[in-house]
Order: C-alpha cells, then structure tokens, then sequence
C-alpha cells in the first residue's frame, strides 16, 4: 500500500488489483483518523458529563 497525501492510492490486495475503486483496506485507512478522533471526542464528552456541577 503506498500513501500519497495521507491517503492510500494503491494496494496489493487482490480486490484492488482487479476492481474499480477502493478496497476496503484503502478505505479502513483513509478513515481511521477521522473515526478515532470522533470515539475520543464522544468518549471525552461522557467523561465530562458524568463529572458533579459545581453549584456554587
């Protein structure tokens, strides 16, 4: 797999070689970041609700 501007272009999969578009290696890599980054973000946003309210 080659990565040109921090996506994928390429894979030595077999589905990549013979279709069109991008297998789902491509695509697993091309939205990692985003998806980990949304997980983070929810998972902060629980911990911070759960924390008590200052009242006062």
């Amino acid at each position: 797999m080659t990565i040109g501007d921090g996506l994928p272009d390429s894979c030595t999969c077999p589905a990549d070689e013979h279709h069109q578009g991008a297998c789902k290696h491509r695509v697993a890599v091309a939205i990692r970041t985003p998806v980990l980054d949304s997980a983070y973000n929810l998972q902060r946003v629980r911990n911070l609700s759960a924390r008590p309210v200052a009242t006062q």
